[in-house]
């Protein structure tokens, strides 16, 4: 019984030791994927606002450029030339305003999943707490169940005491009596 005892407490062991371990590497990987949405999330940004100030400077140039010919030229076809470049560069902002969108968008998605790595580790942080009380109600039962068989061990162990002695009585009653009836005839 002892044997069982020794046995369920190193399994109760290893299982807390194995429940240490997953909470800190739960705890890490909380901790990196945090870190990881906020340099995604300040790259992007950056990248965006380097983008946009590059593609405003490119575009004001070449207005520049296209105005100073246009001036040079003064010219119908000049001009005409000029609003289809200016149709074109339009159209290259509403692409990289697009592209803008887009990543904006997935900063969502991360974010959301990032949420959802937030609550998933609470969860398991919950079922840990739930599994950490199972534990001590575990131990408890072991307790009381050790209690409980030395108990029945010391009731067996005086059970066959009685027996013994109630043999005992009972042969020397036996004796008693085959001495009695030996003496009356």
């Amino acid at each position: 019984m002892t044997e069982q005892l020794a046995t369920l407490q190193l399994e109760l062991k290893q299982e807390q030791d194995l429940k240490a371990r997953l909470q800190r590497t739960l705890d890490d990987h909380c901790a990196n994927a945090e870190q990881s949405t906020e340099q995604v999330k300040k790259q992007y940004q950056k990248l965006m606002r380097e983008q946009l100030t590059e593609e405003k400077r490119r575009l004001d140039d070449r207005l520049e450029q296209e105005l100073d010919k246009l001036k040079q030229q003064r010219g119908l076809a000049t001009i005409r030339q000029m609003e289809n470049q200016l149709t074109f560069y339009q159209t290259q902002l509403q692409s990289a305003t697009q592209s803008r969108d887009e990543l904006s968008d997935e900063m969502l998605k991360m974010t959301q999943d990032l949420d959802s790595l937030r609550q998933d580790h609470h969860q398991l942080k919950q079922t840990l707490t739930d599994q950490s009380d199972l534990d001590r109600r575990y131990q408890a039962a072991l307790e009381l169940l050790g209690e409980r068989t030395e108990q029945v061990e010391e009731l067996k162990a005086d059970i066959a005491d009685v027996k013994e002695l109630y043999r005992d009585q009972v042969t020397e009653l036996v004796q008693k009596i085959d001495q009695l009836s030996r003496a009356s005839t």
